[in-house]
């Protein structure tokens, strides 16, 4: 007699099956289990092994069961989802076990799966198409000044004092309610927007070795709240004053930025670079109305679980990202609703998408080539100036080569999708 077994649809991505094994194969099971038992069962009065079956059954039975079952039930699980074509997220949940002597086993397994689901008509979907606009001279400017910013010179001020706009070298001692703190060789702007401006005020006007004391009362809402509503004591010595000067906007300045030999050449780089960019903003909002669309049109559902992982994996990335940007704990815990709600959100539309474009790719029978992969693999290599075999160790060490494969297919299923868009 054969092992049967029902499925039960739960809803919400959740399946259960129910089991009933013939007892010819649960005695089989049993059989094995004592096989693997008696060589090295002890038995008073008989050497190890030695001892009839009925009192090596009677003294270990509970063990015998626990591993006939623990073998027969994970097998029959995974016979059954393999001839279902079952996609289980996560273990199952066994319940519902019953076995008695010379009868069948029957029991049930309670899991999550990825739920089978039609894919809608990709081919139909329908976007609006950007612009990509000219590059305004206010950009092109800003970006001349970046590099203006960054071949910047600083030369020493002797014959003046501190003026808002220098950057001054200091060396800084300050108490807060006892705690106290000192910083040598400190080079600060003199910005009001960077540094309180109580400390501004206090330091204009000093000269190189001028030392000076002083103290500043932070308000009640300043944003770090160590020190909010605090008046901290300063010792500071100027050791240095100096002033930015930036460089002429000539060919000479257009030389020293490595990217053209005229002002003119510089300006043309730069506004292919910024129309560049534009293009490809353009081109990823319209593939986001790709996938936003697509999402719409499907009827795919998530596993609870699985949305649960996602979400708190977005909700940790979320909170680095807030922390290393300088944002407090105090704020983070206060907007703890809103940064779940939205990690959730995001969740959802990363695992639709996985779903939908891994679907499509198998219905269109795209693919990454082993060539293609190779390929990308000593392109990063040669860019980050690494030798693409040891990269390719990392990335293996590091099991990154199927995630590389996967990302790179699902760009070919979009960049796919994108040009079967209608682009109205």
């Amino acid at each position: 007699m054969k092992a049967s077994f029902e499925t039960e649809d739960l809803g919400q991505c959740r399946t259960r099956i129910k089991f009933n094994i013939p007892y010819e194969e649960v005695k089989g099971a049993i059989d094995r289990a004592f096989d693997q038992i008696r060589g090295s069962a002890i038995v008073p009065g008989f050497r190890p092994g030695k001892a009839p079956r009925p009192m090596i059954e009677r003294k270990y039975r509970k063990i015998i069961r626990e591993e006939a079952l623990g073998k027969l039930m994970p097998e029959s699980y995974y016979n059954a989802i393999k001839e279902k074509g079952l996609h289980p997220v996560g273990d199952p949940t066994f319940e519902d076990i019953k076995y008695e002597a010379d009868q069948p086993l029957t029991f049930t397994a309670t899991m999550e799966i990825i739920p089978d689901f039609e894919l809608p008509d990709y081919k139909s979907i329908e976007i609006k198409k950007g612009e990509v606009k000219e590059p305004e001279e206010e950009e092109i400017q800003k970006v001349l000044n970046v590099h203006r910013e960054h071949h910047a010179k600083y030369e020493p001020v002797e014959d003046r004092g501190v003026e808002e706009g220098d950057y001054v070298m200091l060396n800084v001692e300050h108490d807060i309610e006892g705690k106290k703190n000192s910083r040598k060789n400190q080079m600060l702007e003199v910005n009001r927007e960077v540094i309180f401006p109580e400390f501004i005020e206090n330091i204009v006007g000093m000269k190189p070795t001028d030392k000076k004391g002083f103290e500043v009362t932070f308000p009640e809402d300043y944003e770090s709240k160590e020190v909010a509503g605090k008046t901290a004591h300063y010792d500071v010595e100027l050791l240095e004053i100096k002033r930015k000067v930036l460089p002429e906007l000539d060919d000479d300045f257009a030389k020293d930025t490595g990217r053209a030999e005229t002002l003119e050449a510089l300006r043309e780089d730069i506004t292919k670079t910024l129309r560049d960019e534009n293009e490809r903003r353009v081109r990823s909002e319209e593939e986001n109305q790709v996938i936003d669309s697509l999402i719409a049109m499907s009827n795919l559902e998530i596993p609870p679980s699985m949305m649960e992982t996602q979400t708190q994996n977005n909700i940790r990335r979320a909170v680095q990202y807030s922390m290393y940007s300088g944002v407090s704990r105090e704020e983070l815990e206060r907007r703890q609703d809103e940064i779940r709600q939205s990690a959730s959100e995001q969740s959802e539309k990363q695992l639709k998408q996985f779903f939908l474009l891994q679907k499509i790719a198998e219905e269109e029978k795209i693919v990454v080539e082993d060539e293609e992969l190779n390929s990308h693999i000593e392109n990063t290599a040669e860019a980050r100036k690494t030798d693409p075999k040891e990269f390719l160790k990392k990335m293996e060490e590091n099991d990154e080569v199927d995630s590389l494969r996967s990302s790179m297919l699902h760009e070919k299923v979009l960049s796919f999708l994108y040009d079967n868009a209608k682009k109205n």
